[in-house]
């Protein structure tokens, strides 16, 4: 394999290639769902994919470890989250890490860039995180460019024109 070369020229050679040696992974991907914060308003959860995920939570805000393109959105929109934050993957061909974003309509929803929080863990995203693109609902609550995800994760949070009350629990 050389760079430059395509993806299928690549797998054709790794089908040739010797069998390599069976490795365990486990522990390597953290699929635990960390409740980071609790408030009246809901919650604040950092996750590996929204595929871990179960029901709907109308309240709660994720922070996940994967990209924000629009595959993400896709799992996203069956959990219906109060906003989201995602990683922009280095932005990807044509923004394709971060293409989601505006697929999640109402929802507030940005992502943080690849350079601030590590691609594959979900505490990265929301302890180090920096903003690097949010979608219209996001910016109209105040999400910016170079905040932190901690508190983009709060705005979205205490956004209060979305209908739900303190009180009800999920």
């Amino acid at each position: 394999m050389r760079p430059g070369q395509s993806g299928g020229e690549a797998a054709r050679l790794l089908l040739k290639a010797a069998r390599g040696k069976a490795c365990n992974l486990h522990g390597v991907i953290d699929e635990s769902i960390h409740e980071v914060e609790i408030t009246l308003q809901g919650r604040i959860f950092a996750v590996w994919s929204f595929a871990r995920v179960k029901g709907e939570h109308p309240r709660d805000v994720f922070c996940v470890a994967s990209h924000g393109g629009k595959v993400m959105a896709d799992y996203a929109r069956g959990v219906k989250p109060r906003g989201l934050i995602a990683n922009d993957a280095g932005r990807g061909l044509d923004d394709s890490g971060m293409d989601g974003l505006d697929a999640m309509a109402a929802t507030p929803a940005a992502t943080v860039s690849a350079d601030s929080a590590r691609i594959g863990d979900a505490l990265s995203t929301y302890r180090d995180g920096v903003i690097s693109a949010a979608n219209a609902p996001a910016r109209a609550i105040g999400v910016r460019l170079n905040m932190t995800a901690r508190d983009a994760a709060h705005l979205m949070l205490h956004e209060q024109n979305r209908g739900q009350s303190p009180n009800s629990v999920d």
